[in-house]
């Protein structure tokens, strides 16, 4: 099995353990750490929120190839978003990030899949609809749905 090379950040020492520890047991995971020859293709970001500094890190993650999860404890409509357009390829919330999906959201981020909470997609499409239905020729918020299913967007 290729392990996938996933690098972790975090805004404090306690979160990148936590996280990277929850990690190293997955054997479809190789953590990546600082200085390490091994380019990561994922990388973990976790935040209390989608703020500017974070943006900036997945701005910075996305100019270097490297895909995207967000993990952080709340996210506004502004912030995800923002988030999106900076290259995010999966949110996962803090208080439902077990191993698990941790682990199934580093996997789609690697196989060019986005995974963001159900919730949150609806919260993301409501916020587009106008503006990118009317752009792509789309009808309704299903079609803008099976428009991005096919497209690979989500």
């Amino acid at each position: 099995m290729d392990r996938i090379p996933v690098a972790v950040h975090a805004e404090d020492p306690l979160s990148h353990a936590g996280v990277a520890g929850q990690l190293r047991s997955r054997p479809e995971i190789l953590i990546v750490e600082p200085g390490s020859r091994t380019q990561p293709r994922v990388a973990v970001v976790v935040a209390d929120s989608a703020d500017e500094p974070t943006m900036h890190r997945l701005c910075a993650l996305q100019r270097s190839s490297c895909r995207t999860v967000l993990v952080v404890t709340s996210v506004d409509d502004a912030g995800l978003a923002a988030a999106v357009e900076a290259g995010m390829s999966g949110l996962v919330r803090r208080s439902g990030a077990t191993a698990d999906r941790l682990a199934a959201a580093i996997c789609a981020a690697d196989g060019g899949e986005a995974t963001v909470p159900p919730d949150l997609l609806g919260r993301l499409l409501d916020q587009v609809d106008s503006d990118v239905t009317s752009r792509l020729g789309l009808r309704n918020r299903s079609h803008a749905v099976a428009y991005a299913v096919r497209q690979g967007l989500i």
